[in-house]
């Protein structure tokens, strides 16, 4: 049973990891976009709030965590549509060939499948 547990500790540090990762990658690109260039300091001080807000969250609750992204559906929604718009103007048709039945079958598997976990999860 412990071997499970290390294991499963291991995949726990693993998906923090990737989550602080994304977090403060996506927060100095943001940041360039804005055009605020961002010195070392100010990229230690987005690890460290990044690092403190996955540190308190927790605390707070799975029961609150649901209340504050049901309120932030909305902001989610309109940040969205306000990217996509900005964004349509770079779209492009398609100017390459078809890449053949296994890219596609591939594809297909991938939305059946998310399609039916996220149903799974509905029923229950």
């Amino acid at each position: 049973m412990r071997l499970v547990s290390f294991f499963n500790w291991n995949t726990q540090i693993g998906f923090e990891t990737e989550a602080l990762i994304l977090i403060v990658g996506a927060s100095i690109k943001l940041c360039a976009l804005a055009g605020v260039r961002t010195s070392v300091a100010g990229k230690v001080a987005i690890i460290v709030l990044a690092c403190a807000i996955q540190t308190v969250l927790p605390y707070f609750g799975h029961a609150t965590m649901v209340k504050i992204l049901r309120a932030l559906i909305g902001p989610f929604i309109a940040v969205f549509v306000v990217v996509a718009f900005v964004r349509l103007g770079h779209v492009h048709s398609p100017t390459t060939a078809w890449r053949g039945w296994e890219l596609d079958s591939a594809g297909l598997a991938f939305v059946v499948a998310a399609v039916g976990a996220r149903l799974d999860r509905v029923r229950k």
